[in-house]
């Protein structure tokens, strides 16, 4: 069961016992449901050290914090990529036996083994660099993420991957240091931004660089009568961390 109350207080979100659900909340509620299925025996992959590399979510209708929801979850085909092996894991939110909520996770695992093509790396959400360059960007916040963070949101979000835990459980997985969770990035981008602004939206993401812990991050947001770009990054802009965009 997810407690909203402290997931918002961790994403920055208001503190709003009335108000709709965050838009990546249900993707946090159905981790036992994650967990599940990625610790099951036929599953091929282990669940420790997969990365978060893109999400997307679809809302068609808004989503009351009291609302009676069905979760279910399934995973998608796997596919070679670029450093992998890519797959969707898809969770959908039901009121009354209607998809009201779609999430996909594509996540990625690891290895070794060259692949020929990457699989998934270009998205229709995803603007090319020309397109994002030309964008009129609007910093919002300068976020100082701190060590601990990691271990805080992974409390509330049941994600326990030790790449979020401590620098020594990461280095195994290639990370020199612990890596914030990419949809607490995300969720504190969108707080920031205060985004989606409709009840109805799509969003997409894509995990460019992981936040390692600690650091400071840069939110800033492009907004467009049609939809919205939010981008976050380092301190000096050098590094993108999350790019998504927001369509209503």
């Amino acid at each position: 069961m997810l407690k909203v109350a402290a997931y918002r207080s961790c994403v920055d979100l208001p503190q709003d016992s009335d108000a709709d659900l965050p838009p990546l909340a249900l993707q946090i509620a159905a981790a036992p449901l994650h967990l599940a299925i990625l610790a099951a025996r036929p599953f091929p992959f282990k669940a420790l050290g997969l990365v978060h590399v893109a999400q997307s979510v679809v809302q068609t209708e808004p989503i009351g914090p009291r609302e009676a929801i069905t979760l279910r979850a399934y995973t998608t085909k796997a596919q070679r990529a670029h450093r992998g092996t890519q797959f969707g894991l898809v969770t959908e939110g039901l009121v009354n036996g209607k998809i009201v909520w779609r999430g996909e996770t594509t996540a990625l695992a690891k290895d070794t083994v060259p692949a020929s093509h990457s699989a998934g790396a270009s998205r229709s959400g995803t603007m090319s660099g020309t397109a994002a360059a030309e964008l009129q960007w609007e910093q919002l916040a300068i976020v100082n993420v701190p060590e601990p963070m990691g271990r805080r949101y992974a409390a509330i979000a049941g994600d326990l991957n030790p790449i979020h835990q401590h620098a020594l459980l990461a280095r195994p997985f290639g990370f020199p240091r612990a890596i914030i969770h990419g949809t607490w990035t995300l969720a504190r981008g969108l707080a920031a931004a205060a985004l989606p602004q409709t009840a109805s939206y799509v969003l997409e993401a894509q995990f460019r660089k992981p936040v390692s812990l600690p650091s400071t991050i840069v939110i800033s947001v492009c907004r467009d009568a049609l939809g919205d770009e939010l981008k976050i990054t380092n301190q000096n802009g050098s590094i993108t961390h999350v790019s998504a965009q927001v369509r209503h």
